[in-house]
């Protein structure tokens, strides 16, 4: 078990304060921005509870997806959901991981990859292999998909967080009054009497 020394010296424990304080700052600027992503999305009319759900699939292996739909489909008759006579239609698979199966998943991962606009060297797949070169050739269809939508987004869009911009001159911008010389000297701009002041 690791103890804490009482003798530690004021300037090391400075360090650890300002360091531990800045991670915190950047961990509150991380939620707020993912804060902002999300209110966006919502805006926009991106469901996030169905998003969520698909990001947590897209993360299991092929068996684990497979044993996930089948859970949903007995839950779903157990419980009398309409919803899984639509999701029987998903059969298993036979289990089979010939090349071409390999490859059809190479280019599936590789399309999400794309579209989530993760990099190109994140595939876990043989570059020189079939299964590779899928990855790669869908991940850029991906890529291409992910700029278009970019593009189609309107330049004039503002992100929720960003504040909106007061009207008129900002506090301080407006010319200051001549330092008069004497008690009746006039400010040539609005020909008002300046009073000297001591």
């Amino acid at each position: 078990m690791m103890t804490t020394d009482s003798n530690v010296q004021d300037g090391v424990t400075l360090i650890h304060l300002q360091k531990i304080t800045a991670a915190e700052r950047k961990k509150d600027e991380a939620v707020n921005a993912l804060r902002s992503a999300r209110k966006a999305a919502k805006v926009d009319g991106v469901s996030l509870k169905a998003l969520d759900a698909v990001r947590v699939l897209a993360k299991l292996d092929s068996h684990e997806l497979t044993q996930d739909f089948n859970d949903i489909v007995r839950y779903a008759r157990l419980l009398q959901v309409p919803l899984y006579s639509q999701l029987e239609m998903f059969d298993a698979p036979d289990g089979s991981t010939g090349e071409e199966e390999i490859i059809a998943r190479a280019a599936s991962d590789g399309l999400r990859a794309g579209r989530m606009g993760e990099e190109g060297k994140t595939t876990k797949y043989d570059p020189g292999s079939p299964a590779g070169q899928a990855w790669l050739e869908y991940w850029r269809k991906g890529q291409d998909e992910l700029l278009s939508a970019i593009k189609e987004i309107p330049v004039s869009d503002k992100a929720p967080d960003e504040p909106k911009k007061k009207r008129g001159r900002p506090p301080g911008s407006g010319k200051k009054a001549k330092t008069p010389e004497s008690p009746t000297d006039f400010d040539e701009d609005d020909d008002k009497v300046v009073p000297l002041r001591h």
